[in-house]
């Protein structure tokens, strides 16, 4: 709902470039569980800047955007802990956390909100965190506008006039 609000400010924030770009995609990727608008507005802005250092830059907002997941699984350890679901979580992380979280970021297709969560209920190293999901943030957005503006630049025009 926040985002539907405030969407005729999002919409001029993708006049500031890349800056925008990091500001959309955190604002965005912010949200839990709901997917918000700013892969669209970050799309329609590909036909006009690089999207290469487009995908950077929203990768890069779309990392910071998630620390909400992190830090709601960070609130939530505590009903967790002691459970035998946790110790399996907990084992889990420690063999296969940075695996995890950079293809739960990098492929649009899962819910990287979940190893997120996961992240933070157990306690998943801050910097590594950050380090695994910006990687596969900046990796996705690439590979989006980058296939968007060379294989469907109609898409980019067409979400444009909308935007």
């Amino acid at each position: 709902v926040a985002s539907l609000l405030f969407v005729p400010g999002t919409v001029s924030l993708g006049n500031w470039g890349y800056p925008g770009a990091f500001v959309i995609n955190a604002l965005s990727t912010a949200t839990l569980l709901l997917p918000a608008p700013g892969i669209a507005l970050i799309i329609s802005m590909a036909n006009e800047l690089n999207p290469i250092g487009l995908g950077v830059a929203s990768g890069l907002g779309g990392a910071i955007g998630s620390l909400t997941a992190y830090w709601a699984g960070a609130q939530g350890r505590q009903a967790l802990e002691g459970k035998r679901f946790y110790g399996f979580m907990l084992s889990y992380m420690e063999r296969f956390g940075g695996a995890a979280l950079f293809l739960f970021s990098a492929l649009a297709i899962l819910p990287g909100d979940i190893a997120s969560v996961v992240a933070g209920a157990t306690r998943y190293p801050l910097k590594r965190y950050m380090l695994y999901v910006g990687a596969g943030n900046v990796v996705k957005m690439v590979l989006i506008l980058y296939v968007m503006t060379k294989y469907f630049g109609w898409a980019a025009d067409w979400l444009g006039r909308f935007m």
